[in-house]
């Protein structure tokens, strides 16, 4: 089934994927798990994005997700701004986020609308 995202456990289960699937492709790939959970979870309610996952209804299994935007150049700033504080509990997730900036001097003035993040579970794969 495709859906949006409605629970905490979905969005833990997308911010696994995340990380086994798109490992080290980004800054996002580099921060915790707790973060992508808030992360996937604000932008999944946020007015300028969205977050379709792929579920196996009959165990309840998150097997992919698409996340999406309406303003690449906004999205980042939007998030930061409204979730401040609980990311100033995640100090590793900070100073990745900041030293992947840093590095990068990433242009987000590039593109408006824009398909972030796509990822499958690697065991369902090639499998239609």
């Amino acid at each position: 089934m495709i859906k949006f995202p409605d629970n905490i456990n979905e969005f833990k289960q997308i911010a696994n994927i995340h990380k086994e699937e798109l490992n080290n492709q980004g800054f996002l790939s580099k921060c915790s798990i707790k973060f992508l959970t808030i992360f996937y979870r604000w932008m999944s309610k946020d007015k300028e994005s969205f977050v379709i996952i792929i579920l196996d209804e009959n165990i309840s299994e998150v097997l992919g997700f698409i996340f999406c935007v309406e303003d690449a150049k906004r999205y980042y700033r939007r998030f930061f701004y409204h979730n401040f504080i609980k990311i100033l509990f995640l100090p590793k997730d900070i100073f990745n986020i900041l030293k992947s900036f840093r590095k990068k001097r990433i242009n987000l003035n590039i593109y408006r609308a824009e398909l972030t993040q796509i990822a499958i579970k690697n065991s369902f794969q090639g499998k239609g």
